[in-house]
């Protein structure tokens, strides 16, 4: 099988995966089959950049393999999906609170040595001895 061959029936598995609702590890067997049968196809003399003339387009071919999975696992597979949407959308939104947060502080910063508000106190601490000399000084 050529290099071109195997790049149509890589954009095709790609697309196809793109449409199906379920985890990585549901998806592989479905792929793998899907794979072979267009690789099957190929070597029995059909065109590669034919394949969605011959197994129908991406969504058709996702839809398809939807109605033939269980309900129940369906919805078990959106639930997932959903959380992991979730977990994300929470992830970016507290990494755009600290970063705005940081950004407000470097303001204030910022704003605080230009305005003069940055006071800087130096103390200084002499070495006395118990006799009243400083020390040092004999």
């Amino acid at each position: 099988m050529s290099r071109k061959q195997n790049w149509y029936i890589g954009r095709y598995v790609r697309a196809v995966s793109g449409f199906l609702p379920c985890s990585g590890k549901v998806k592989k067997p479905l792929l793998d089959a899907l794979r072979a049968q267009a690789e099957e196809y190929i070597e029995g003399g059909g065109d590669a950049a034919a394949l969605e003339q011959h197994f129908g387009t991406p969504q058709q071919v996702a839809a398809a393999w939807v109605d033939e999975m269980d309900t129940s696992e369906l919805l078990a597979e959106l639930h997932i999906h959903r959380r992991i949407v979730m977990v994300v959308a929470l992830v970016l939104a507290a990494a755009l609170v600290i970063f705005t947060g940081v950004l407000v502080w470097q303001q204030y910063m910022i704003h605080k040595d230009l305005s003069g508000w940055n006071e800087e106190i130096i103390m200084v601490n002499e070495d006395w001895t118990m006799d009243g000399q400083q020390g040092g000084e004999s």
